[in-house]
């Protein structure tokens, strides 16, 4: 990803997810030179998922999916770990980085899907656009509390590809709750999986 697209995802995500989460904790700030090293890292990451995709010589510039750049993304918030909970330790301060994470994938996960909608189906867009990424329903707590927890307790997400993985089978459920909201639109998973990127 070019570091001006990078910057604008960054924008539309990570940082209006941050907002939110220093809302609720001011003491917490962003650590020095985040955004560079969040960059390198990215690109690291992303890299790692193109090698291990072993694509044959004639596909070598081929791209990866939404998943694998949701991967990237939430692999490089835990490296960098570009929020700094100073002197709060609350669970939310101290989960703070695997927030940022979790969310900032799904965010751009949900971000390819509108744009694809967008261009394939234009008169069903407003229904996605309206829409912001979402969790599935747990009976204890939160979804995203126990996808942070496993992050706080397993850093690498159990691998790029796994934690890829997950993304895609959260986008798929927040997809059928969208479409149960709206019942006359029914996308396949063909037509989003056109969507990559």
């Amino acid at each position: 990803m070019e570091r001006q697209k990078f910057d604008e995802v960054i924008q539309v995500t990570v940082l209006h997810i941050a907002k939110g989460l220093m809302a609720r904790h001011p003491s917490m700030s962003w650590r020095l030179d985040w955004e560079d090293k969040l960059f390198q890292e990215y690109e690291k990451q992303r890299l790692a998922i193109r090698n291990k995709m072993q694509l044959p010589p004639d596909l070598s510039e081929h791209r990866i999916d939404r998943h694998k750049i949701a991967s990237a993304m939430a692999l490089a918030i835990l490296n960098v770990r570009p929020i700094d909970p100073k002197s709060d330790t609350s669970a939310g301060a101290r989960l703070a980085n695997e927030f940022l994470a979790i969310t900032s994938g799904g965010a751009i996960v949900w971000r390819f899907v509108v744009e694809g909608i967008k261009k394939n189906r234009p008169k069903d867009a407003p229904k996605y656009v309206s829409t912001r990424f979402g969790f599935p329903p747990s009976s204890d707590c939160p979804y995203s509390t126990h996808a942070c927890k496993m992050l706080h307790h397993h850093p690498d997400g159990g691998g790029d590809l796994v934690l890829a993985n997950m993304f895609f089978l959260l986008e798929a459920c927040h997809l059928r709750t969208v479409e149960s909201k709206h019942p006359q639109i029914d996308p396949t998973l063909d037509e989003i999986k056109q969507a990559s990127v």
